[in-house]
């Protein structure tokens, strides 16, 4: 259920940012940074 929800919400962080790449290695790195960064 987890690896569901995350993968929603990579898709619609993805079709949100200009800059998906950093999105992914910050969401890898520090998840809460790279939500704060979508916001």
């Amino acid at each position: 259920a987890n690896k569901e929800k995350l993968t929603l919400m990579f898709d619609f962080f993805l079709a949100k940012t200009k800059n998906p790449k950093r999105v992914l290695v910050m969401a890898l790195i520090k998840p809460d940074s790279a939500k704060k960064d979508i916001k």
